[in-house]
């Protein structure tokens, strides 16, 4: 986490903040705190804390702020569980909405802890994430390594540097000291209040967020935005001329944006709240789509207007003219970046309310998205808001690879309604990034907004085993397309970013494209700094990239990542025969070490796995083995015969001499150490049979060109399609329906020896971490997320081990997708199901998605295996000719069906 925390001087961090200080006069209003030996507890501490700081409110005249108690109560607006954290003061919004959410019912007054007398000293409120706008902690133990600094120190200090210190200054401590506390308790204390941040980001739409944190005497100063967060060392704040007054002096005269909140996001009118109402109204909207609008807009939840401004991109994000080398000639006219037709207007206004999913992540992508209300075109969408890297030439607006996408014609992908920078291009842009160390530092980010049509369901809502290969297929095709048509690889497959849209037609969506790339701009030879350009969800990353991270992306990886993606959801929702599930899971999708490393003179911390998929690959039959579905396992086998034939032309050997990890510096070392080597003694082979071989002088080896590129199976995504296509086609007449969720089901079987942290802010480990590459298991997240019913990004750990960074599983990025979990309803009409790119059409009627009665009362292994037509609602019939199939590669065609 260190890496993403940058400590400054406290006069450096309050010239980062705007406005100016108070006047000597102005500060004889501020009540001093006075904290003597009877203030022994946190509940004390806070009294005097609002009484001070309240005062400086006071005396600034302020009109949106107050600071309020809320360690007792929460206040009735959505989103409360009984585990949910309370955090101890808080500025928040003095307007009447706020004031409605936070002020204490009667009810609450007469049951509150605290005693009649000391209530008014303490101005107790409701905690709601909704209008907190600086979050404080108040603490009896300390989370940073303590600098005692008494006030006469501080204000020498303060004098002493004031005419040399500023907001450029590099503040930080003496080189190597460390200034956060490395121990369980200081662990626990920083990640409860990297956890309010974090809610205070997710219930609301903020662009960075200022916080106080106190420990008895001392104070720090925190601006937190999505790259990292400034620190001010601590300091003695019982001084009415402390750095903690003048910084709530310059809060007091803060607008709302410079105090974090994004212009863009207002609160929705009356009359929008009407429209939005009426259009809830609609009878015609498909069932699943009623469920995600409920669940988004219900409760006492504030609706907000977000507005997306459309703009033409900067020269170093759009995309290059079209390589021919890349693109056949019928492409020569493709647009580099022009917006399309109906994309003309500068600005979109949806109305949002609920996210649909959020990352449980302070920094990186920070993807939240919404169930939208688009209010110019009075119909219900998905928004996708998140914080984009910006690194020139590389990185472009998610929306521009659509309109590429879109411009080719490339199935199976959302339709893009609009994107673009909140604000105008390149307007909210990340600042912490800039005070972090050259070494490792992030890329800034950009806030984005996107808006697609499709309210798309989880690739898990499959229901049939046929269903899923035939969704498979299509995204599949879908890929290859925009590979070969676009030019563009998607680099980023997980079950996240597979969607079912249930149509009609039916069909599988490639979702998320927004880590994607040109195919001619990926490299040819060793990536550096080691690893960084590794991109992906980490449980579905090639076993390639994960054991020789310096190997360059290519199309194989991501043809790769879908065979990945397809046995989890075998793994998931299949009975197999697998003595220890959860041992073979983690080990497959999540297990990784963390290798020190030297590159360019400098010592790395590496993430480096794979070799389960490795060995896997290396052999010729199938580890899953599944019960009573032989289809299902003969496309396992046949999908593990062709992966095993893919990867016979790597060389090991060869891969390590060109993408193998520098060595260690510590075991460089050692390697040089001269030690005495024993007498050589000679031996007397006579006495043994003289059938002995004398050894050859070994003749360097000649390796193919050939010997680090996968080819057959997995570089072809057509034949990976047809496959796919087959089994569907093959198995149409069968309803081999999901079984339960075997990660739950078989939850007992996980090893007594490892536990699953019941903490909830573990998620702390995401603030060091980048989420371009995951950690944990991709939606559905994890084994143990899913065994224990937890949304939070719960850890794997050895009992004995607290250091976050040997978890075999990081913490969550989960994949931005929009989907939908709830099926929809039996009795739906029939839907016209679409063709796979490239393979055979289907005929009219639902597919093998629609949905049937759960079977609850059949044997979990026989996963309701029924035989025989059912329905035209239940089936999806493909319908062709023998010339046809052939064509298609497909090998034989059903019987006959009656009518």
């Amino acid at each position: 986490m260190g890496g993403r925390l940058h400590q400054m001087h406290p006069e450096a961090f309050l010239n980062t903040v705007p406005g100016l200080e108070p006047t000597a006069t102005q500060r004889r209003s501020f009540v001093k705190p006075v904290i003597g030996e009877e203030v022994n507890s946190e509940r004390k501490l806070a009294a005097i804390f609002v009484k001070s700081m309240q005062s400086v409110l006071d005396a600034a005249q302020s009109k949106k702020l107050r600071v309020v108690d809320t360690a007792s109560h929460k206040a009735a607006d959505g989103d409360n569980e009984p585990t949910d954290t309370l955090n101890d003061v808080g500025f928040y919004l003095d307007t009447p909405i706020s004031r409605t959410a936070t002020d204490l019912t009667p009810e609450q007054r007469q049951h509150s802890r605290i005693p009649q007398s000391e209530r008014e000293a303490h101005n107790l409120g409701c905690r709601s994430w909704h209008w907190l706008v600086i979050p404080v902690e108040l603490e009896w133990c300390t989370i940073f390594q303590s600098i005692p600094h008494t006030a006469a120190e501080m204000t020498e200090s303060r004098s002493a540097s004031s005419s040399h210190i500023s907001a450029s200054t590099p503040a930080d401590p003496v080189e190597g000291k460390q200034f956060m506390r490395d121990t369980a308790d200081g662990e626990i204390a920083l990640g409860q209040f990297a956890e309010y941040q974090l809610n205070v980001f997710t219930h609301q739409h903020r662009c960075f967020l200022y916080a106080i944190y106190v420990r008895k005497r001392g104070a720090r100063m925190i601006y937190s935005d999505r790259t990292g967060t400034r620190v001010s060392e601590e300091f003695d704040w019982t001084d009415d001329n402390s750095f903690l007054h003048s910084f709530v002096w310059k809060l007091a005269h803060m607008s709302l944006e410079e105090l974090g909140f994004d212009p863009t996001a207002e609160l929705a009118t009356d009359s929008q709240r009407r429209q939005l109402e009426d259009a809830r109204g609609n009878n015609t909207l498909p069932s699943h789509v009623v469920e995600a609008v409920k669940n988004a807009f219900d409760g006492n939840y504030p609706i907000y207007k977000l507005r997306i401004t459309i703009s033409e991109p900067f020269p170093d994000e759009a995309f290059p003219a079209i390589n021919p080398d890349i693109l056949p000639p019928s492409m020569s006219e493709l647009p580099s970046s022009t917006i399309l037709p109906e994309q003309q207007a500068k600005e979109h206004d949806f109305l949002v309310a609920r996210p649909h999913f959020h990352t449980d992540a302070l920094v990186g992508r920070c993807t939240k998205c919404y169930i939208a209300y688009d209010i110019e075109r009075r119909r219900f969408c998905f928004l996708k808001d998140y914080w984009r890297p910006l690194v020139a030439n590389r990185s472009r607006p998610e929306h521009l690879v659509y309109n590429r996408l879109h411009s080719v014609k490339t199935p199976c992908i959302p339709t893009l309604i609009c994107g673009g920078d909140v604000g105008g291009p390149r307007k909210q842009m990340t600042k912490v990034q800039d005070n972090l160390p050259s070494k490792g530092r992030p890329v800034p980010r950009i806030h984005y907004r996107i808006a697609i049509a499709e309210i798309a369901r989880p690739l898990d809502t499959f229901k049939t085993f046929t269903g899923l290969a035939y969704i498979f297929a299509q995204v599949i095709g879908a890929h290859d397309h925009a590979v070969k048509h676009a030019g563009i690889l998607h680099r980023d497959i997980s079950v996240g970013n597979i969607m079912i849209d249930p149509g009609p037609p039916l069909r599988g969506l490639l979702i998320d494209w927004d880590l994607s790339r040109l195919v001619s701009e990926l490299g040819t030879g060793p990536i550096g700094p080691v690893g960084r350009e590794r991109t992906g969800t980490w449980p579905f990353q090639s076993a390639l990239i994960q054991r020789w991270p310096r190997k360059p992306y290519s199309v194989s990886d991501d043809i790769e990542s879908f065979i990945h993606a397809f046995r989890y959801m075998v793994l998931r929702y299949h009975v197999v025969k697998i003595p220890d599930l959860y041992t073979f899971v983690v080990g497959y999708f999540e297990s990784f070490a963390t290798v020190r490393v030297v590159f360019d003179d400098q010592v790395w911390m590496v993430k480096r796995g794979g070799d389960s998929k490795w060995l896997q690959f290396k052999t010729r039959t199938s580890a899953i083995t599944v019960k009573n579905n032989p289809d299902l396992q003969k496309l396992l086998g046949d999908i593990a015969f062709k992966c095993y034939v893919s990867y016979a032309t790597i060389d090991e050997a060869r891969m390590d001499e060109l993408y193998g990890l520098p060595e260690d510096a510590e075991d460089r070392n050692d390697q040089q150490v001269q030690h005495p080597r024993p007498p050589v003694v000679a031996l007397d082979f006579s006495a043994l049979p003289s059938r002995i071989h004398t050894r050859k002088t070994p003749s360097s080896k000649v390796f193919s060109e050939g010997a680090c590129e996968v080819s057959g199976f997995l570089a072809d995504a057509g034949e990976v399609q047809r496959v796919f296509a087959q089994y569907a086609y093959d198995t149409q007449d069968q309803r081999f329906y999901k079984a339960p969720d075997q990660f739950k089901a078989r939850d007992v079987e996980r090893p007594k020896f490892l536990y699953v942290s019941s903490l909830p802010n573990r998620r702390i480990n995401a603030l060091s971490k980048s989420c371009a590459t995951s950690s944990s298991m991709d939606s559905p997240i994890s084994l143990a997320r899913a065994a224990t019913g937890s949304s939070s990004p719960d850890v794997f750990s050895p009992i004995p081990s607290r250091d976050p960074s040997l978890h075999p599983s990081g913490p969550s990025s989960r994949a931005t997708s929009p989907g939908f979990s709830a099926a929809p309803s039996s009795n739906e009409p029939s839907r016209e199901a679409s063709p796979l790119p490239g393979a055979p059409p289907i005929a009219a009627g639902s597919s093998s998605e629609s949905n049937q009665p759960s079977k609850n009362n059949e044997r979990p292994e026989l996963l309701g295996k029924r035989r025989g037509r059912t329905s035209d609602v239940a089936d999806a019939v493909y319908t062709m000719t023998s010339e046809t199939a052939a064509s298609k590669g497909i090998s034989k065609l059903p019987k006959q069906r009656r009518k």
